[in-house]
């Protein structure tokens, strides 16, 4: 049966060349959100191109790091099809740091650093739990950091303003530092959590192949229960009818006996019969020479009467 374009790409996506189950399931992960991440960098070129008035330098340059990091992208996911997702998951996933680093630092100040990019390393954090290591959550919440306290040197401090007696007044300064704590302990927080994910995953999936192991164990003894009943029951039917052909063969070869005996005895009888008669044949032979001896003697004597 023919497959139709999607079924063939979730084919491939889904193909890899390795038998352990484990490094199969982390790579199948991966190999989906590779494909996820590379759809919205190429959703990023558009934009660049189309949605943004930045400088045409800093379009050219922007557009040439985001077909670099598609291009690479692509290796990690060839050889994450291959059947080593670690060394994939960790080139992707340092990829997608340095893209989130390069945006977090570049930022028009603080304030816009601070609201939603942090966040966006929640993406290796917890993709690399799940299809590098079971530690590499940590590593990359630790890698977070530098870029995370460099927005404190990095950017000027952010200040606020307010209305005082209708004029606006210098207020307080934006606490850089308490921002970078609160998302310095997130990322921790979401590294133990993808930490701890990946071990109860791991977990039940053991459990569900000892589960399948045991059932497949139990299912293979039953047929071969049934097999080895089969094979018992075949070979009484072939003993029996063995028996049964050795008995017929028995009998055959009683009877072929017998007929030999008979037929000794017969050749026996004949040949006795055989002696009768060559000695009659002797005793006639006997009697005719007499006769013939008498003849010619009566014919001696006739001629001698005769002369």
């Amino acid at each position: 049966m023919r497959q139709n374009p999607l079924q063939s790409a979730y084919h491939w996506l889904t193909q890899v060349a390795a038998d352990d189950p484990n490094i199969v399931r982390r790579a199948r992960l991966l190999n989906v959100v590779i494909v996820g991440v590379l759809a919205l960098m190429a959703l990023l070129i558009p934009t660049i191109v189309f949605g943004t008035n930045m400088d045409p330098a800093v379009k050219v340059r922007n557009i040439g790091l985001v077909l670099a990091l598609i291009a690479l992208s692509g290796g990690a996911l060839q050889r994450s099809r291959q059947g080593a997702p670690r060394p994939a998951a960790y080139l992707f996933l340092a990829m997608v740091w340095l893209l989130v680093s390069i945006g977090l630092l570049t930022q028009p100040d603080q304030v816009s650093a601070v609201g939603f990019v942090p966040y966006l390393y929640t993406i290796p954090i917890v993709t690399a739990g799940l299809t590098a290591d079971r530690w590499a959550p940590f590593l990359f919440a630790g890698a977070a950091t530098g870029p995370l306290v460099a927005l404190a040197y990095v950017y000027p401090p952010y200040q606020y303003y307010k209305l005082d007696h209708g004029a606006v007044v210098p207020d307080s300064l934006l606490d850089i530092t308490a921002y970078i704590s609160r998302d310095l302990v997130f990322l921790l927080l979401v590294a133990f959590l993808s930490f701890m994910f990946e071990r109860t995953v791991a977990t039940a999936l053991a459990a569900t192949g000892a589960q399948a192991t045991s059932r497949a164990d139990t299912r293979h003894a039953a047929q071969r229960r049934q097999l080895g009943q089969q094979l018992a029951t075949t070979l009484r039917h072939q003993t029996a009818a063995l028996a049964q052909t050795v008995q017929q063969q028995h009998t055959a070869a009683q009877a072929q006996a017998a007929a030999g005996h008979e037929i000794t005895g017969t050749l026996a009888e004949l040949a006795a019969t055989a002696r009768q008669i060559a000695g009659s044949a002797h005793d006639v032979r006997g009697a005719a020479d007499a006769v013939l001896q008498s003849v010619e003697a009566g014919q001696a004597g006739v001629e001698a009467t005769t002369s």
